[in-house]
């Protein structure tokens, strides 16, 4: 016949012994110094007469305890002196107040049963504290949505926002090119006006060397027909001394 492989169910926290108890705890002391807030849980430790009003104010106020984890390993040092009591108050508080923590410790699901706790408060007294305490976890789980709401508000005025910094930054870059491209033709037109300026020089310096040509010409011009018109004169005075001589030579020839 097969062998029955059945793996015995762990004892409940309540069978388990004192030392047990606290190696659970110590070996997940660092999760619950980091994941536990004192004040969270001294109400029920409180209640379940582990912890006196002065520990409360020690833990809460001392100077020393610079932070939730230095707190919250404090409170577990004083629970220790409570022995197996502490032990199982702590675990109870994390069963209420961090659930999942509370499964991550002792590998077990939580519950809110009073059946469940120990007895180290009384039953109405308990179901006082649980009626409390789910009453609180409801009011938080309510702020809670509305802080997610609050924050997926945000969330959309935040998307909005960074989809209309894109939108300028798209037309930023569109701005951008197009002032690139206007500094560019810009620069050609800067260079079109300096060679025009250019060509505007040289062909004034043809002008004025053309406008000097031509004043040169003209006074040579004048200088040609001032000679032009001693020479009509010289040959005038010539062609009438001739005329006159002529006729003298004829007039003598006749006699």
């Amino acid at each position: 016949m097969a062998e029955d492989c059945t793996v015995p169910e762990s004892p409940k926290l309540g069978e388990m012994a004192e030392e047990d108890l606290w190696e659970l705890i110590n070996d997940n002391r660092h999760r619950i110094s980091l994941g536990v807030r004192p004040g969270v849980l001294i109400p029920y430790l409180r209640q379940a007469r582990v912890l006196t009003e002065m520990d409360e104010d020690e833990i809460l106020s001392c100077h020393n305890l610079t932070n939730r984890s230095m707190r919250t390993s404090y409170m577990l040092d004083l629970l220790r002196t409570q022995a197996r009591n502490g032990a199982v108050a702590l675990l109870e508080g994390l069963m209420i107040h961090y659930p999942a923590l509370y499964t991550q410790v002792t590998g077990r699901p939580p519950s809110t049963e009073p059946s469940r706790f120990s007895g180290l408060i009384k039953y109405t007294e308990l179901t006082e504290y649980l009626v409390r305490a789910v009453t609180g976890m409801q009011a938080e789980l309510q702020e809670a949505r509305c802080e997610a709401g609050r924050k997926s508000a945000r969330c959309a005025s935040l998307e909005r926002e960074v989809r209309d910094a894109a939108a300028l930054a798209d037309e930023a870059d569109r701005l951008r090119a197009d002032n690139q491209r206007l500094r560019r033709h810009g620069g050609s037109l800067q260079r079109l006006v300096a060679e025009l300026k250019d060509e505007k020089c040289e062909l004034y310096v043809r002008y004025t060397a053309a406008i000097e040509e031509k004043a040169a010409a003209s006074a040579r011009l004048h200088d040609l027909n001032l000679q032009v018109g001693g020479t009509r004169r010289t040959t005038t005075r010539t062609t009438t001394r001739t005329t006159t001589t002529t006729r003298t030579t004829k007039d003598l020839l006749r006699t």
